[in-house]
């Protein structure tokens, strides 16, 4: 019999070999490099190009970029990536916060360590609300390239770094805001989706106006919200519709870096509460024990509330109101810390009604992120509640429909939600490539 295996080779063979002189065609651009490169080699001089940088590289471990990591690892080749921090010579965490008009703003904290402990710092970039992804992500990268040259001064690839300035010397000017800080928006969306037995159509929209400064924080928005949902079984149709709308207002008095005073009210209707128009009005009073322009890094809170509500139902509750004027008052503690070897996210608050102290609520989030060890990371996230002041529920029963569907609110005395999970990454110390091919395995942005 004929031996088929070298014909087998040969087939097997021939696409690798074809590619491999794809690759080599001249003016072949399918797998040039990134373009900013393009740009760096293009300004080398003969004698940088011939000469490689001697000694060790420095050592980055990139801790809150999520979707932009990758896009940091393929525009700055200058550097080794590590997949853990104890294994870098620099920890750069990123952190973001919502910016007044609805923007972002990026805080890279550079934390030196062993030979490089000394050096550390903190840089931000803002980016508008209107900014697209790429204009976002490459500020991202320009603000990292310029808080990692203080460590890479120190190396032997510092004789490889330039430095221009690429901008118009300009007159200094201070232009006017003719909007006085004011940002308004105006946000829609609608669903529909469905199946042969089962169907779904919803809408929501908004209307909001805000006014932040570092003195006040002004913010006032409307919101509404409809769905409907039907079900077809072999024996009926079931058919629920689901409303709410909402008005909510928050002004906020800035004292000092760690006192804050103000006052918020809330208007709103929803079938699931069994509010036909529930209305609030709060003043309230903050004290942060660390300063707020630190709140990028850690904040512990306490806030402390008393106000009164007005209720009136669509049906008659359990307690036989269809409408009411009830005082009560709150206190939360909120604890945030954001450091090297994790994160802590918590929140505290208890409340309850003057007229009967029994009335009363109380409140638990978390999240915590730890690493352990080299590679091994823990998280935990979690809520509970301890719940005694349900005054709106509805006489009648609830339906099995309305059980199943979640249309109407029910009784109970608690609720929680807890998650842990761990990853551990062991292997090669090295995360500098990146290989889009047949997808990343993660969203892109």
């Amino acid at each position: 019999m004929t031996d088929l295996r070298p014909i087998a080779k040969l087939l097997l063979l021939a696409p690798l070999c074809v590619l491999a002189e794809f690759e080599s065609l001249p003016g072949n651009k399918a797998f040039a490099q990134p373009p900013e490169a393009d740009i760096e080699k293009a300004k080398a001089s003969p004698e940088e190009e011939n000469n490689e940088p001697q000694g060790d590289i420095l050592r980055v471990y990139l801790d809150g970029f999520y979707w932009y990591d990758d896009y940091i690892k393929q525009e700055l080749l200058w550097i080794n990536y590590v997949r853990d921090r104890k294994q870098a010579d620099v920890h750069l965490l990123m952190t973001i916060e919502r910016t007044a008009a609805r923007g972002r703003e990026y805080t890279l904290t550079f934390s030196g360590l062993e030979e490089f402990s000394a050096i550390n710092d903190t840089l931000k970039f803002y980016a508008k609300g209107t900014d697209t992804r790429e204009t976002t992500r490459r500020g991202i990268l320009r603000t990292v390239k310029m808080g990692l040259i203080p460590y890479v001064a120190h190396t032997p690839i510092a004789q490889f770094i330039s430095i221009d300035y690429r901008g118009k010397r300009l007159p200094v000017s201070k232009e006017e805001d003719k909007w006085d800080n004011w940002v308004l928006f105006i946000d829609a969306n609608g669903s529909l989706d469905g199946e042969e037995a089962r169907k779904r159509v919803s809408f929501e929209g908004s209307i909001s106006a805000e006014r932040i400064t570092s003195n006040w924080k002004i913010s006032q928005s409307v919101r509404t919200n409809y769905s409907k949902r039907k079900f077809i079984t072999s024996d009926e149709e079931i058919s629920t519709i689901s409303r709410w709308h909402s008005n909510r207002g928050l002004i906020v008095k800035s004292f000092s870096s760690h006192l804050s005073a103000g006052i918020s009210h809330s208007l709103s209707a929803s079938i699931y509460s069994n509010t036909k128009i529930s209305f609030s009005l709060a003043p309230a009073i903050e004290y942060n024990i660390f300063p707020y322009d630190e709140s990028t890094r850690r904040e512990f809170r306490f806030l402390y509330r008393v106000g009164t509500r007005t209720r009136k139902y669509l049906e008659e509750t359990v307690y036989g109101k269809l409408e009411e004027t009830l005082f009560y008052e709150s206190l939360s503690a909120t604890f945030e810390l954001r450091e090297l070897w994790g994160s802590i996210i918590s929140t505290l608050e208890g409340s309850h009604y003057f007229h009967d102290i029994n009335k009363n609520r109380l409140e638990l989030y978390s999240n915590l992120s730890l690493r352990l060890f080299e590679g091994f990371s823990l998280t935990f996230n979690g809520n509970a509640s301890m719940i005694r002041d349900q005054l709106s529920l509805p006489k009648e029963e609830a339906t099995e429909e309305d059980v199943l569907l979640r249309v109407k609110q029910l009784a109970t005395q608690y609720d929680y939600r807890f998650s842990i999970g761990f990853r551990y990454r062991f292997g090669s110390e090295m995360s500098n490539v990146v290989n889009p091919r047949m997808g990343s395995g993660r969203r892109r942005y």
